[in-house]
């Protein structure tokens, strides 16, 4: 199977959990922008994101009205990893990436059915090579990573076919995988692109000591985001899975024990949220990906049997989703950005 970039992707999709697949530990990892069956005015929206079979093959998914709709890229192979659900924005478009015969990545858009390949310049074509597609505004901007030869990523946000690079400088400038054997199983090394929010792009990158940070792009700053509790080690550190409209951030972090912990961040100040059904043990956990507008928090947890479930909280409590029939796991990662209301 190939390897992906970012947590097993979705928990292949961050690093340390980006997951798609990746080096993090099972489960770990997702990204998630998901509100409460009941919250006001804000009912459930559709929801897109990553489930995965019992023989471990990955399927995208839409999630709305109690329903699933199943996504799979026909470019994608069952035996490299299959198709991985991502962004998707009000419009119904759909994106995210899959992983061909050869391991290497290609992005999609799926517009009602009809499916388009994205392969951002300078993506590889070796095994854990290429193009992942994380979200898609409104106006049809794309944002995502591309992972070159050198096994390197980058982040991009491609307008109308116009690619922009993002490389936070202090990300590591190679990778190091082949050089340090205690990382030899880490995500792919540099910067990971994962949304986009205004004219803010936030994701998170990983350092020439394998930490992974947060940050923040915006007007060609760049902005740095460290949960104090975060021990700066190998394969530790802090991942910043969403941002809303009003600046405020969720994503999670690993303890020296490998336990992750999600965490809301608004003026600087830090939130631990751990859902009280995750398990306490190494790769178990909490992990947040998002904070709608409305302030409720998305994100999945690992319990003690190494299970992951997808959760919502808002207002004091937590609420647990359910999981399509046949699946082991879902890693939900977006609604409409016009329903975070």
């Amino acid at each position: 199977m190939a390897t992906n970039s970012a947590r097993s992707l979705l928990a292949a999709c961050t690093i340390g959990a980006l997951v798609p697949i990746t080096a993090y530990p099972a489960g770990a990892a997702a990204r998630a922008a998901l509100r409460p069956a009941s919250a006001g005015s804000c009912p459930v929206q559709p929801i897109s994101g990553t489930y995965f079979d019992h023989s471990g093959v990955a399927h995208g998914f839409v999630y709305a009205d109690g329903k699933y709709k199943t996504i799979d890229d026909p470019g994608a192979s069952a035996r490299q990893g299959g198709t991985y659900g991502a962004g998707i924005n009000d419009s119904g478009e759909v994106v995210g990436f899959y992983y061909d015969k050869a391991g290497m990545s290609h992005g999609f858009i799926d517009k009602e059915g009809a499916f388009t390949r994205v392969d951002a310049p300078g993506a590889g074509t070796g095994n854990g090579q290429g193009t992942l597609v994380w979200s898609v505004t409104d106006s049809g901007a794309l944002v995502g990573d591309v992972i070159g030869s050198t096994g390197l990523a980058h982040g991009f946000v491609d307008s109308g076919g116009a690619f922009t690079t993002l490389t936070d400088p202090e990300a590591a400038k190679v990778d190091q995988k082949t050089t340090n054997p205690y990382l030899s199983g880490f995500p792919n090394w540099g910067t990971f692109a994962l949304g986009e929010v205004g004219a803010t792009v936030w994701g998170f990158y990983v350092d020439s000591k394998g930490v992974t940070h947060g940050f923040l792009y915006q007007r060609k700053q760049w902005e740095t985001v460290d949960d104090p509790s975060a021990p700066l080690v190998p394969l530790g550190g802090t991942t910043l899975g969403g941002v809303n409209k009003s600046g405020e951030a969720a994503g999670y972090y690993a303890d020296r024990n490998g336990v992750f912990h999600g965490y809301v961040e608004s003026n600087g100040t830090f939130s631990t949220l751990n859902d009280p059904e995750a398990g306490t043990k190494t790769g178990q956990g909490t992990e947040l990906g998002f904070v709608t507008n409305a302030g409720s928090v998305v994100g999945d947890y690992v319990d003690s049997k190494e299970t992951t479930y997808t959760f919502v909280y808002r207002d004091g409590s937590y609420s647990t989703l359910p999981s399509p029939a046949g699946s082991t796991g879902t890693i939900p990662y977006a609604t409409p950005p016009g329903e975070r209301c």
